[in-house]
């Protein structure tokens, strides 16, 4: 738990969208009890954050910040990959998750390299 929550810590202070008070709602469809998005931005940096808390897997339809007309993005939780219509994005929610989604040039390119987070695939 304690390596949980040193990741959350890590990731947080890593990208400025979540440090601001930025934030707007992200969720396009379905509009059901336990589904929440939202975006958290700052500048150009943006993140996308889906949580579903009810115990079923829904499908989420989101609207991110994301410029492009098509986004490659990665889940800093889980390491899932997700490509799409940034303003129409749909993603697959399991029971009880949570997925923070950020551009995977971020991986590649950015974040990662800086050892500012950790690949969710190490």
């Amino acid at each position: 738990l304690r390596a949980w929550y040193g990741r959350l810590v890590a990731i947080k202070r890593a990208f400025p969208a979540l440090q601001s008070t930025n934030v707007e709602d992200a969720l396009l469809e379905p509009q059901v009890r336990g589904l929440i998005a939202y975006n958290r931005w700052a500048g150009d940096d943006s993140v996308t954050v889906v949580v579903n808390t009810s115990d079923r897997e829904l499908t989420a339809r989101v609207r991110t910040r994301f410029a492009g007309k098509l986004v490659e993005l990665v889940d800093l939780l889980q390491g899932e990959e997700f490509e799409g219509d940034p303003r129409d994005l749909t993603i697959r929610m399991p029971p009880r998750t949570a997925r923070v989604l950020v551009p995977k040039a971020y991986e590649l390119h950015g974040r990662y390299e800086r050892g500012e987070v950790d690949s969710p695939r190490r």
